[in-house]
């Protein structure tokens, strides 16, 4: 029988705010989270994150100084967000 694919929903703070949880297999959480905040315009780039901590049992996010995004309220976010991250690893 093959592996099964588990998604969980992971809970994550920006900036120590309780943001809308991903629903994704809990892999690759620092390439989602990153590739979220740029895919929404809120990081120009890797750079402008100062912290990335957590497993799946929650990310916390925290953003180099002076940079504010505006607050992101949205739904459950795809797994297939992190592969945006794949652009700001290229950029590097």
């Amino acid at each position: 029988m093959p592996d099964l694919m588990i998604e969980r929903i992971v809970p994550w703070q920006l900036n120590g705010q309780k943001q809308s949880a991903f629903l994704c297999t809990p892999e690759h959480l620092d390439e989602l989270a990153a590739g979220y905040l740029y895919t929404q315009g809120m990081i120009a780039g890797l750079g402008d994150i100062a912290e990335l901590a957590g497993d799946e049992n929650g990310l916390n996010v925290t953003l180099r100084e002076g940079v504010a995004p505006e607050d992101c309220e949205g739904a459950f976010i795809c797994a297939s967000a992190w592969l945006a991250a794949a652009a700001l690893t290229d950029a590097r």
